[in-house]
């Protein structure tokens, strides 16, 4: 890789924004892996393994698959940091009950990059970006200890360009769903693989994740609450909390704070932050279809607002 990127990043690039909000970065690579795309799910403070139904969880939780009525289609947008951007679309249906299928399709745009010589010359911009495509299916199982029992496999494809360098893995996600009354619980891994190409002469790892929640509802509220805990590679395991409040019986306001995005602080600022918190509002609208809008806040770094639309086009 030319030297053009060594100086982007000392530049203050998007690509050195995003290392500053994830430290491991440097060390395993591939920040699309780690993102959630879906505003609902990020309202919620990304605590929903156990949670999540559908298209919602065809990012983070493969047996949500199973979860699925009909057939839809999704649609995710997300204003990242400064111009960096990420769109995606999903599609789920259970056309071959018992079994679920679905497909998820993600693009990371880091946006436009400006090279740079030895001499910090400009020599013209160049693209960076990364492409998720997860293929899955998932189904129910026997009934187990009194509760409704999931589970769902996914295959994956990871391609990344920066400048005239590209990288491309193969991966394989599992998940496990179970649910009795107001308890559910979820347990997921994700990430596991083969790097076949990689960016240059220092070798990256894939994230490999094990992700485990519970979401509890409340008998006389129409609250959910929402707990996680997420182990990354080559990082301390943290949790994440959230909850969810269902307004006649349409509208949905989620709230959450990711633990380990909160204690993370850039030296040198000074003042209180917000980082780590997130808050959303969605709900049903007529014609099938669902909205929800997010925002979360990653302090000093500025914040991401993300947009999720799903079309459920046969019941």
């Amino acid at each position: 890789m030319s030297s053009r990127l060594g100086r982007a990043f000392a530049r203050w690039s998007p690509l050195a924004l995003l290392c500053l909000a994830a430290p491991a970065l440097a060390r395993t690579g591939y920040p699309l892996l780690l993102f959630e795309p879906d505003a609902r799910s990020a309202a919620r403070g990304e605590s929903t393994v156990a949670l999540a139904r559908g298209l919602d969880g065809i990012f983070h939780q493969p047996a949500a698959l199973a979860g699925q009525e009909g057939e839809a289609l999704g649609l995710v947008y997300v204003d990242h940091l400064q111009d960096m951007r990420v769109v995606g679309t999903t599609w789920g249906g259970d056309r071959f009950a018992p079994w679920h299928l679905g497909v998820g399709l993600l693009r990371l745009d880091y946006g436009d990059l400006q090279g740079l010589d030895d001499q910090g010359n400009a020599t013209g911009s160049f693209e960076a970006g990364e492409t998720l495509l997860l293929a899955g299916v998932a189904r129910r199982l026997p009934d187990q200890w009194g509760g409704r029992l999931t589970a769902g496999a996914q295959a994956g494809w990871l391609g990344g360009a920066i400048e005239d360098a590209s990288s491309h893995a193969l991966l394989l996600n599992l998940g496990l769903g179970w649910e009795r009354e107001q308890l559910a619980l979820g347990l997921a891994a994700r990430n596991f693989g083969r790097v076949l190409s990689d960016y240059g002469a220092q070798a990256m790892e894939l994230p490999a994740t094990v992700e485990a929640g519970a979401a509890w509802r409340l008998a006389h509220l129409p609250f959910t609450w929402t707990l996680g805990w997420q182990k990354i590679r080559e990082r301390d395991p943290f949790v994440k909390l959230g909850g969810e409040l269902l307004m006649a019986q349409r509208w949905r306001l989620g709230l959450g704070y990711h633990v380990e995005r909160g204690d993370e602080r850039l030296a040198g600022v000074s003042g209180e932050s917000n980082r780590g918190f997130s808050l959303g509002v969605g709900g049903q609208l007529p014609g099938g279809m669902d909205l929800q809008w997010s925002w979360s806040s990653w302090g000093e770094l500025g914040a991401l607002n993300r947009l999720s639309l799903a079309w459920r086009y046969r019941p």
